[in-house]
């Protein structure tokens, strides 16, 4: 169960208790025993909490490597847009993973200057529909 569940299943049995249930109550509710409640409660209470390190900022380049990181930039995309269409996506993905954060920022720079402002989002990603029938 993702933690978005667990929030909002606390959320609801918070609500039941000002309401004025009591735990046998709000399990019969749920339609689980008393035991089961004491479970779920021990479960979510011992989940590990996920710590990660914050992302570095990636500065901005200097004026100078600009023009280069532009022209890579470009080449990046159009190989990014051929891809996406003709490969695994899956073999793109673990390709940008090796990718340095700054090159990476210019991708995505580069990728949005790109796409037509004026056209609707769903023009814009109709190449994923043979995706979604096929899945």
């Amino acid at each position: 169960m993702s933690r978005h569940k667990d929030q909002h299943w606390l959320h609801e049995y918070s609500h039941l208790r000002e309401m004025g249930l009591d735990d046998a109550e709000i399990a019969g509710r749920f339609g689980i025993t008393l035991d089961g409640l004491g479970a779920r409660f021990r479960r979510i209470n011992n989940r590990p909490t996920i710590v990660t390190e914050p992302p570095r900022p990636t500065a901005f380049p200097q004026p100078g490597d600009v023009a280069n990181l532009a022209d890579q930039s470009i080449e990046d995309a159009a190989e990014a847009i051929s891809r996406i269409r003709e490969e695994d996506p899956r073999t793109l993905w673990m390709d940008l993973t090796q990718m340095a954060p700054t090159r990476m920022l210019a991708l995505v720079f580069a990728l949005a200057a790109m796409a037509p402002a004026d056209r609707p989002i769903g023009e814009l990603l109709a190449w994923t529909e043979p995706m979604a029938v096929a899945s």
